[in-house]
């Protein structure tokens, strides 16, 4: 059996169109207007608008013999859904908005279940071939369209007794087969608990009453959103009209703005034993309902749960919680010549994988590289300091041979789903493959100098791409400098004094001073060829950004980033001893050491600012703490102080 939609009924030669009407819902009983039709079975007053039928209200409609209720199998909203008869149970699949049409001067019968009684509606279904309404038709659920298989006429039989007769031809009337439970597959008029039209057989399986749903007696329903995490939100709903059936809810999320960007059918049916203590009912009211926060936009969120199905309406139940979004956080540890890693994660979905996206970009803008991974790999750093469950690593292997030998920006996206994609990081990784150079300059012969400095120096320096390491000790200030402009990387060691300069000493006294304003004559640009300068000179960086100091002196004249220490740091010192043993060198603690380390970290592909960081925790020394080499102690008024940088810490400076 089925239903045909857009066909011509041709009744004493008038055409019917089958179409969709505007229904205007009626709050109160329709107009009162009745006539009488004379029926081939009996005399009978039929009142289009029913008495006590309310056009807008929600009723459970019962049948006398069975005493059972029409019900759409399992709430299915789906055409051709068979209706049958079922005991009753609370459900929405059991309630029907009854909506009486002036320009039909009929009622049609929503489910409920279908679009929250907006939807399908009890529809006849005709049987193929023929569009006429005949005794023994199912009766099912179906897309609206106020057709005539759709519309019925309600007559009042008294004792809040009805019948339900078709329209289009009032000898035909609801009935039910049996007292028994219908089913789905049970379709014809002959299956028991089947609800099918027939011509009148005089007895109560035609017979219907009608219980409107929410009445005065029926509180309003009872609940509270209790809060709302990154995982959902919780909360519990019960209705004392049906205390132990679990309530349908829905979950609305909306934005700042108050539009509504997330909804979540569900139902509170989760047992809780302090809302059974409580007396509500069977205490299976309470609710979970889980929210992927990872795809939301950073902001502020207003959540709204509304109890479904309630006298034909849908109440907001208590609280309203609000829950922030934030930005994802992440960081790159490491570039080096074979890949890109670091860790990326979204506080407010803390356990949620994020997309990292790569883009490989010349200086110019033009994109030429893009690659794409999930920060899902477990680090056990990230669990111990709360980033979630730990799984927010990201390793991408990146062939960079591949790529022109040039600078190149590389620029890292967090992609969370939302169509926010924030870039996290961006840096530069110097992508040249020829040898460079790295200049190492001390004073004072280089004796003593030589032995801390250049064989690990040599070894880490080939890590980052230098062809060796050259060692000058230089008595001409001049020339100092001219080695810095022929070095990739530069470390020069030498003596500073805040507001003097970098000072040049020699066995016999101080030769010169590479001083600020020298530096100032310079050509524009002159050391673009140096990416990185380490300025192991105490009070090299005084005063910092508003000092006049070499720091800023140099990057001004085109290094790319430079190193200067504000206060002391302590590399040896005097004492009252000979000429001969006047210096004490502190090799694991001061300048030496940092500068390897600093060094190593660039080796190893990590940003300046991660090899800073390296290097001074390396070789932090505690003023006025432990001894030189020979057990001197060293002064409280030495030790490695503050930096001062400037330039973009972001460089990569290994190859």
């Amino acid at each position: 059996m089925r239903k045909f939609l857009s066909v011509l009924l041709i009744v004493s030669l008038l055409i019917f169109p089958i179409k969709t009407l505007a229904v205007t819902e009626n709050s109160g009983t329709a107009a009162d207007t009745s006539f009488e039709i004379v029926s081939e079975n009996e005399n009978i007053s039929i009142a289009s608008a029913a008495e006590g039928i309310i056009s807008g209200g929600i009723y459970n409609i019962k049948n006398v013999n069975s005493g059972k209720y029409l019900n759409v199998h399992n709430g299915v909203d789906t055409d051709g859904t068979n209706v049958y008869q079922w005991t009753k149970d609370g459900s929405a699949e059991q309630n029907f908005k009854i909506i009486y049409s002036p320009a039909t001067d009929s009622y049609t019968f929503y489910a409920m279940c279908s679009s929250n009684g907006n939807g399908r509606v009890i529809n006849v279904d005709l049987v193929r071939g023929t569009e006429l309404l005949t005794s023994g038709q199912n009766v099912s659920l179906w897309d609206q369209d106020a057709g005539y298989t759709q519309q019925m006429v309600i007559i009042p039989l008294g004792q809040n007794q009805y019948r339900i007769a078709c329209k289009f031809n009032t000898d035909l009337y609801l009935t039910s087969c049996g007292t028994a439970n219908g089913s789905s597959g049970g379709t014809s008029s002959t299956s028991t608990g089947n609800i099918f039209i027939s011509s009148y057989v005089g007895n109560m399986t035609q017979h219907w009453i009608f219980e409107q749903v929410g009445t005065a007696s029926a509180a309003p329903p009872e609940g509270n959103t209790e809060f709302v995490n990154a995982s959902g939100v919780t909360g519990w709903v019960w209705r004392n009209d049906i205390p132990d059936t679990p309530v349908e809810i829905h979950v609305y999320v909306n934005n700042a703005q108050g539009e509504t960007v997330g909804f979540y059918p569900s139902v509170a049916n989760i047992y809780r034993q302090d809302l059974y203590n409580c007396g509500f009912g069977s205490g299976y009211h309470g609710f979970f309902c889980p929210i992927d926060w990872k795809t939301y936009v950073p902001g502020n969120y207003t959540i709204i749960v509304y109890a479904i199905g309630y006298n034909g309406y849908n109440p907001a139940i208590n609280h309203m919680p609000i829950y922030t979004v934030s930005n994802c956080e992440g960081v790159v540890d490491v570039i080096d010549s074979t890949r890109v890693s670091g860790w990326l994660w979204k506080p407010s979905a803390p356990d949620a994988a994020i997309d990292v996206h790569v883009h490989i970009n010349r200086l110019n803008g033009e994109n030429i590289g893009f690659y794409a991974a999930t920060a899902s790999n477990y680090r056990e750093d990230l669990q111990s300091l709360g980033y979630g469950n730990g799984c927010h690593g990201y390793w991408i292997n990146i062939d960079w041979t591949q790529y022109p030998e040039e600078q190149l920006q590389v620029v890292l996206y967090a992609v969370d789903g939302s169509g926010y994609n924030p870039s996290f990081w961006s840096g530069t990784f110097n992508n040249y493959r020829t040898p460079i150079n790295l200049v190492g300059i001390t004073d004072e012969n280089g004796n003593k100098f030589y032995t801390t400095f250049a064989d690990p120096m040599t070894n880490w320096c080939q890590n980052i791409g230098c062809s060796g390491t050259n060692i000058y000790t230089e008595t001409n200030f001049t020339t100092a400098v001219d080695y810095i402009k022929q070095a990739y990387y530069c470390v020069y060691f030498t003596h500073g004094e805040a507001g003097i300069g970098l000072e040049w000493r020699t066995a016999t006294g101080d030769d010169g001073v590479v001083s600020a304003s020298y530096i100032g004559t310079l050509a524009d640009g002159y050391f673009d060829n140096t990416k990185c300068l380490l300025l192991m000179a105490c009070e090299g960086g005084y005063g910092g950004a508003t000092g006049s100091n070499e720091v800023n002196a140099f990057y001004n004249k085109g290094v790319d980033v430079v190193v200067g220490f504000q206060t002391s740091i302590f590399f040896y010192y005097y004492d009252t001893e000979g000429a001969a043993n006047h210096r004490h060198m502190v090799t694991d603690k001061g300048a030496p050491s940092w500068a390897r380390q600093f060094t190593k970290s660039l080796g190893e592909g990590k940003t300046i600012d991660y090899a800073i960081r390296d290097a001074y925790d390396s070789a932090t020394v505690t003023p006025g703490s432990g001894t030189t080499d020979d057990g001197t102690p060293i002064p409280a008024d030495y030790g490695l102080g503050s930096i001062y940088i400037a330039g973009n810490t972001n460089e990569i400076i290994k190859h």
